[in-house]
């Protein structure tokens, strides 16, 4: 599938070059296309060798036997999977990625090489039929047999390779995003994106990583957790942190003393709140009784209390003649 890509590439640019205001020539369009396939081949041809360096290297590297399939076109991708190993789609793990995404690029590259010598029979053996619309595309009419069984298959050529690019895409994502979380763990997902949706620079991205050393991904996540909860101080092993803060405070804000002894202890909660001091006999108490008041003889303001009189003596009974002077006062 990376094969077409580079073809279609170069034919296109050649297309591009080639045409002039009134289109481009048949001839011209079938020379283009013969021309383009060595010259992609060759380009493929050179990433692959790229490729293979880097997945010999790693190979070399991991112990792993049968090294020199990393140069053999669709074994590559099996020594690949045995270099990423387990891999996880939706939470799902799948043990065999390299072989799948090898079948879809068997599958893929027959339907793309089929479509490919569709096209070259279509603009070399059967241009005699060829009609070209208002629009410039071209068409092929009158042909029966297997031209006409070649013009079909060329026109819905699109459609199904779309379908069999998508299934060989998504397995090639799946294994790559496994390879880069070995070999790079911090920028895995986006080398993996890029290889979705621009499959050959995974040729180019093998062969730099090609060096890194192989470790274990969910190892990694946990050595960024520690690291990062040691570098923050409010985290259980920064300063502000640890058996006093539960990770966000410190040990002046939920520990001993802030729940201890100073705040919930006897000196907030204890004899000197709730204690003798505040509810016995120096809160609440007058006579050295706990819980009741002093007698109205040892309240010194007692005699301006509403209702009392002025001439109350020590056993009760005030002066008469001074309670009907007062009546008489204010009245």
């Amino acid at each position: 599938m990376e094969f077409y890509a580079i073809y279609i590439l170069i034919s296109n640019f050649g297309v591009l070059f080639g045409s002039s205001e009134g289109g481009i020539a048949v001839d011209s369009m079938a020379r283009i296309l013969i021309v383009s396939l060595p010259i992609a081949a060759a380009v493929w041809l050179a990433l692959f060798i790229l490729q293979g360096v880097g997945l010999f290297t790693m190979a070399k590297k991991a112990g792993l036997k049968n090294k020199w399939l990393a140069f053999v076109p669709f074994a590559d991708l099996i020594l690949m999977g045995k270099l990423a190993g387990t891999c996880s789609i939706f939470g799902r793990k799948m043990k065999r990625s390299g072989l799948y995404a090898m079948l879809a690029s068997v599958l893929s590259t027959l339907y793309v090489a089929a479509l490919v010598a569709a096209q070259i029979l279509l603009f070399t053996v059967y241009r005699d039929a060829i009609v070209i619309d208002e629009f410039g595309s071209a068409d092929w009419v009158g042909l029966t047999g297997f031209g006409n069984f070649v013009r079909n298959f060329y026109m819905i050529g699109d459609l199904l390779g779309g379908i069999v690019e998508l299934i060989y895409v998504i397995l090639l994502f799946i294994l790559l995003t496994g390879l880069y979380k070995k070999y790079y763990a911090k920028g895995y997902l986006i080398l993996s994106w890029v290889g979705l949706f621009l499959p050959v620079s995974r040729y180019i991205v093998v062969f730099v990583l090609r060096n890194n050393k192989a470790i274990d991904y969910e190892a990694y996540m946990r050595a960024k957790r520690e690291e990062y909860m040691r570098r923050n101080p409010y985290g259980p092993y920064g300063p502000y942190g640890g058996p006093y803060n539960s990770g966000n405070q410190g040990p002046y804000n939920q520990g001993p003393y802030n729940q201890g002894p100073y705040n919930q202890g006897p000196y907030n909660q204890g004899p000197y709140n709730q204690g003798p001091y505040n509810q016995g006999p120096y809160g609440q108490s007058g006579n050295g009784t706990p819980g009741q008041s002093g007698s109205a003889a040892d309240d010194p303001f007692a005699e301006f209390a509403p209702g009392a009189s002025s001439g109350t003596d020590a056993s009760g009974k005030g002066d008469k003649k001074e309670n009907k002077d007062d009546d008489d006062l204010f009245n």
